[in-house]
């Protein structure tokens, strides 16, 4: 088991390390304006498309 992972192999904390290639995506005109005024938007999608996996009960 991962050690990012709880006894049901969901995520409890953020990965040790990230893929090497990125996976990229267009979003809205206006959720991309606010997206790109964030100090460290990588970090905030990456935390937000981690939190809507598990809602799904994909991670």
């Amino acid at each position: 088991m991962s050690p990012n992972r709880d006894e049901k192999g969901r995520f409890i904390d953020k990965p040790n390390s990230l893929a090497d290639s990125p996976i990229c995506t267009k979003f809205p005109v206006e959720i991309d304006r606010v997206l790109r005024s964030l100090p460290n938007r990588s970090e905030y999608v990456r935390d937000a498309v981690i939190a809507q996996l598990i809602r799904d009960g994909l991670a």
